[in-house]
């Protein structure tokens, strides 16, 4: 994913969502966010602003995150 967003020097990223499964995320300082999410798209060219939809976005709303 991230040798495609730099060959394509995209600008932001969508993401569908279902990236927690499960219960989602505990609260705001749940580790499975760092495992699952931030571990995982560490190329320099998804350091873009991100737009989440589906479950993601409903559970990291419901977190104020």
């Amino acid at each position: 994913m991230g040798i495609v967003g730099e060959q394509l020097d995209i600008d932001f990223v969508i993401s569908v969502g279902d990236n927690f499964y499960d219960d989602g995320l505990k609260g705001d300082t749940d580790p499975s966010f760092e495992a699952s999410f931030s571990h995982i798209y560490t190329h320099p060219s998804l350091q873009k602003q991100w737009y989440s939809g589906n479950l993601t976005y409903s559970r990291l709303n419901s977190l104020h995150v």
